[in-house]
């Protein structure tokens, strides 16, 4: 039924960043929604286990890095390395969001949150942030969409 279900939904690709610190880190992740028009809210689910959900407890914040159509292979770094052994970011270009985030900077667009709360649903944690800034970088491109196939 699992497979079903995930196969069904459809999302886009999305590297969340975090900077806490003098350190950085990312994580790839098709699990980001909006939540609220009025104040303007996304929600990202993250495990516990993974560096970033750590990183952006402590910081309070965090950015969406909506990735570009051809970008598999950059969502595939993100996705099967951790930040606890590995540094993703390594060889990769990167600025910097408004909000002092990492950004990619080959990105199709971006979103800076500031963390307004936190769930424990499953086993995963939610993660409220509110939309404190937000760019389409590549006018011209398409979101990558998530197909299960391409990374399991």
């Amino acid at each position: 039924m699992q497979e079903v279900v995930f196969k069904s939904l459809t999302n886009g690709v999305y590297i969340v960043t975090v900077q806490d610190n003098d350190l950085i880190n990312g994580m790839t992740t098709p699990w980001v929604t909006q939540l609220s028009y009025e104040p303007l809210l996304v929600m990202v689910a993250i495990s516990p286990v993974r560096k970033c959900h750590e990183m952006i407890t402590n910081s309070g914040q965090f950015a969406v890095n909506v990735l570009g159509a051809n970008q598999v292979e950059l969502a595939s770094r993100f996705g099967f390395t951790t930040g606890h052994e590995v540094d993703k970011f390594e060889g990769i270009s990167t600025q910097q969001t408004p909000a002092a985030n990492p950004l990619l900077a080959d990105a199709f667009a971006y979103i800076d949150c500031e963390l307004v709360e936190t769930l424990s649903v499953g086993d995963h944690s939610l993660f409220i942030g509110q939309i404190v800034g937000a760019e389409l970088l590549d006018p011209a491109g398409s979101p990558l969409v998530f197909n299960p196939d391409d990374y399991f």
